[in-house]
């Protein structure tokens, strides 16, 4: 476990390196989070101007999730999205050697290559309009709300990442199915509205989608008060056979993998 941290650091350090190397791609890159997480918020705000409320959830509270799915996707483009892209990029190439013959799990190296720190503007962004709209709910956080919180959203990271490193590992056996992470992105979007919205679709279809659905609203109950342990058991469950799932495919998949040389 040391070495695994030890890895990460280094990582995180070199990445912090290349990142003051290049100032101007740093600026444009906080220019572009600023004005996406702007345009995040702003759309939902112009979807409920003339509602009070939809589905049990007030207007703020839509807002409110709205702002949590920035800081979520602030969290997961900083630590996660970059480094998957490339490893899709890399199994297309057939170039995945290099991580399948290091003394380190294959995954994790896989996973944690790049940090991407100029998504920390989301972070903030979405943080600071989050506090604002708990004042307007005149909602009192709680230490203990915060942490369950905090834990709640890294369950929910772990979703998201696991169905990205499935569909992913699926690559291994055609390259072409790279360009699914479009796909990805645009699925992810469903996670800042309000689950019960989409309860009148078929079952199957709701199914499929409820994982995504939980990554951003069980956090937001938590920070309202009104998450149930149903909630909490919903999201920790799905979690933990999501990472498995991922975790046995990528392994079996890798049965089948042809480097750029064979």
């Amino acid at each position: 476990m040391k070495r695994y941290i030890r890895i990460f650091m280094v990582t995180s350090y070199l990445n912090f390196l290349e990142l003051t190397a290049f100032r101007a791609n740093f600026i444009n890159s906080l220019i572009s989070d600023f004005l996406w997480g702007i345009f995040s918020l702003l759309s939902i705000y112009l979807l409920t101007t003339r509602v009070s409320g939809i589905y049990g959830w007030s207007r703020t509270e839509i807002l409110l999730i709205a702002a949590l799915y920035t800081v979520f996707m602030g969290f997961f483009h900083t630590f996660l999205s970059a480094s998957l892209d490339n490893l899709a990029e890399t199994i297309y190439l057939g170039k995945l050697d290099p991580f399948l013959l290091r003394p380190v799990d294959s995954q994790f190296s896989a996973s944690v290559r790049y940090i991407n720190y100029t998504n920390f503007f989301r972070i903030i962004f979405g943080s600071v309009m989050s506090i604002l709209f708990l004042r307007e709910l005149h909602v009192v956080v709680q230490p203990w709300m915060l942490v369950n919180y905090m834990i709640l959203m890294i369950c929910g990271l772990m979703i998201f990442y696991s169905i990205w490193f499935f569909f992913i590992t699926l690559t291994i056996w055609n390259p072409r199915l790279s360009n699914i992470l479009d796909l990805l992105y645009t699925m992810g979007t469903i996670s800042r509205y309000p689950q019960e919205m989409y309860r009148h679709l078929i079952q199957y279809a709701f199914i499929f989608l409820l994982p995504m659905l939980l990554i951003v609203n069980t956090p937001a109950k938590a920070l309202l008060g009104k998450i149930t342990s149903f909630d909490e058991i919903q999201l920790f469950s799905i979690c933990i056979v999501l990472m498995f799932i991922s975790r046995k495919f990528w392994r079996f998949a890798l049965r089948s993998y042809a480097s750029g040389g064979n």
